[in-house]
Parts: structure tokens; sequence; C-alpha cells
């Protein structure tokens, strides 16, 4: 059974297979190689926890240990709120320890207006920020899966369609 999405959440009247919504955003965009969108669809319609996970967990060390004076204003002027460096180092822990899914809080850096440009840059420089330094051994398949993840952000595909699962709620309790 294929996974959906509600596209009208409101009503929930419209339930579309997520697969056929991706692949139809993905194969409408023209200039796009076909190779790419195959391998950014498989990106998000399997599951990743792993990756998700190093990769939250290598951006929130890197913020909170971050010392470089460049940096931190470089981060400042990224955002676009213009906040302080304090106040990303806190928006940053508070997101990542609230939220409970790895898909979710992916998808929440990507939609967060003054976290997105910084969670790019770190992505986009992940090999000297983090990769270099780790203890992973298949560093050239999470290059790969990182150079995706930055292409489906650039595309808008990221923030749309990380999975996420929601519990339904029972309705027997209502009277």
């Amino acid at each position: 059974m294929a996974k959906t999405k509600c596209i009208n959440q409101k009503e929930r009247i419209t339930k579309v297979p997520i697969i056929e919504v991706v692949s139809n955003i993905i194969c409408d965009q023209k200039g796009v190689n076909h190779q790419d969108n195959e391998s950014i669809y498989n990106l998000i319609s399997k599951s990743k926890h792993n990756l998700y996970k190093n990769i939250l967990s290598a951006f929130k060390r890197h913020i909170t240990q971050c010392e470089d004076t460049f940096l931190k204003s470089f981060y400042e002027n990224l955002s676009e709120d213009k906040w302080s460096f304090e106040h990303i180092k806190q928006r940053v822990s508070t997101n990542l320890e609230k939220l409970g899914r790895f898909n979710l809080k992916i998808k929440n850096l990507s939609k967060n207006r003054n976290l997105q440009k910084i969670f790019n840059y770190f992505l986009k420089n992940s090999q000297k920020l983090w990769l270099q330094d780790s203890k992973i051994r298949d560093k050239d398949w999470y290059i790969e899966q990182i150079n995706l993840m930055v292409k489906a952000q650039e595309r808008q595909i990221l923030q749309n369609f990380t999975n996420c699962y929601k519990k339904q709620r029972n309705n027997s309790m209502k009277k």
C-alpha cells in the first residue's frame, strides 16, 4: 500500500499517494537531469534515519561548539531577522531537542527562514566542517546523499515532501 499525504489538510478530502505527488513535481521541472530526479526521489521515499541522525547531531555540535568569530558573524548575517549567534544556538538546540523524529527535524530546519540558510551552508560545506574529522566509514556515500539533500532543498522538494506520519486520533472518546 502506498504512503499517502493529505493534500487538503483542513478538510482531509483528497488523499494522493506521496509517490505520485513527488514524481509529478520532480518530472515537471525542466532542465533537470533525470538521474538526479530519480536519486532525489529515492532519498525522499526511503527512510534514512541514520543519515538524518548523523547530520543533525553534527549540525547541532557544530553550532553549539563553534568558536570561530568569522563563522559566528557569517551565521548572524545568514539569518533573515539578523539573530545573534547566541539566539541561533539556542533555537537550534531547542528545535533539535523538542521535535521527536529525525525527518521532522530536517523538515523544520529546511522550512525555518532564519535557520534554513545556515543549515544549507552546513550541508554544502559538510565535508570540511564535519566529515573529514568524523568516524564515519563510508564518507563518499554520505557526500553523495548530502549533495542530493542540497539539490532537493534548492528545488523546494525537501521542505514539502519529507515523510511525516501523524497518529490518527481515535474519535471513540467523543460524546
